[in-house]
């Protein structure tokens, strides 16, 4: 089944496009993206199926606010190189940063109301989602499918 067959016939209108898919499905990855899962009648997708949609598209939408924030601030530009050891640095030292707030039992110095841990975790999650979207990566993709293997594991 590719991910076409997954909309249902009386939706496919009102999707810009509809029918001009490759064949791989994936032209109907970004016209999902269209529409609600609370569209969807119960029978055409799973439960799951519906999480990982929503998963999807709040990530996208997510992701372009934070990067075009990063663009505003002059931290990224569109189609500028970033060198991909700084950005993974900068990831690793939000973990680092959160496992002192855990060690130390420390709020965060800016979101004072707010556990060190949860605030170094967001910033870590942030710097992946600006990193990704500069890349044009499917980071979304890769969470559905690896938690999908990790389930066939022993």
């Amino acid at each position: 089944m590719t991910q076409n067959d997954k909309i249902p016939e009386e939706l496919r209108h009102l999707i810009p496009g509809f029918g001009n898919a490759d064949s791989d499905g994936a032209g109907a990855t970004q016209a999902m993206a269209l529409v609600s899962p609370k569209d969807f009648p119960a029978t055409a997708i799973s439960e799951r199926e519906q999480a990982e949609h929503s998963l999807r598209l709040a990530w996208e939408r997510f992701a372009g606010i934070t990067y075009q924030i990063n663009v505003d601030k002059g931290f990224m530009e569109p189609g500028r190189e970033v060198l991909a050891g700084d950005q993974f640095m900068l990831m690793v030292c939000e973990l680092a940063e959160g496992y002192e707030a855990h060690r130390k039992d420390l709020n965060d110095d800016k979101l004072t109301h707010r556990n060190g841990k949860e605030v170094e975790l967001a910033d870590a999650v942030i710097r992946i989602m600006n990193y990704a979207r500069h890349r044009g990566l499917d980071v979304v993709g890769a969470i559905i499918e690896k938690t999908r293997f990790n389930e066939t594991r022993p």
